[in-house]
């Protein structure tokens, strides 16, 4: 999907970033404080739309937004990376995988929640599942993939 950016600046005084898709669609991104913070997401989504890497924010599930992040982990040990890999795959992707990123509420992390005491799990690997879920949905905002939660907090790990 080949996707050109459009920046704006609202009556807020807040900096927007379009994404036009091949079809006239537009999807808004950002809220950036300043024009310049706005110009560089703006040449990021550019360049991910040449390359073929760009996924449309609003439609990026956390199955494939996991898919991306485990991609980019490089630094972990053999151990760390199938622990990791069971926990999303056992634990946390059947049960919110196909919930979109820029959807995920509260009542998604505590249905996860709910599933990961149906299966018996202690509360350290409850813990740990919640925070490797957390340090996901922070990159997403960062990266502009996620809403930033600014009218919600995300729960404690």
């Amino acid at each position: 999907m080949k996707a050109r950016a459009k920046i704006r600046r609202r009556p807020n005084g807040r900096w927007y970033v379009y994404a036009v898709e091949e079809d006239g669609s537009e999807t808004g991104q950002g809220g950036f404080r300043t024009q310049r913070e706005a110009k560089a997401a703006a040449r990021s989504l550019e360049v991910d739309s040449s390359r073929g890497s760009y996924v449309d924010p609003s439609k990026m599930t956390v199955s494939q937004g996991y898919a991306e992040w485990a991609a980019t982990r490089k630094n972990l040990s053999p151990n760390s990376r199938a622990v990791e890999g069971v926990m999303w795959s056992s634990w946390i992707l059947p049960v919110i995988g196909n919930v979109r990123i820029q959807r995920f509420t509260q009542r998604d992390y505590e249905r996860l929640d709910d599933a990961l005491i149906a299966q018996g799990l202690t509360e350290k690997s409850r813990r740990n599942a919640r925070a490797t879920l957390q340090e996901r949905l922070r990159r997403a905002e960062r990266d502009r993939t996620h809403r930033a939660a600014h009218d919600r907090r995300l729960p404690q790990a």
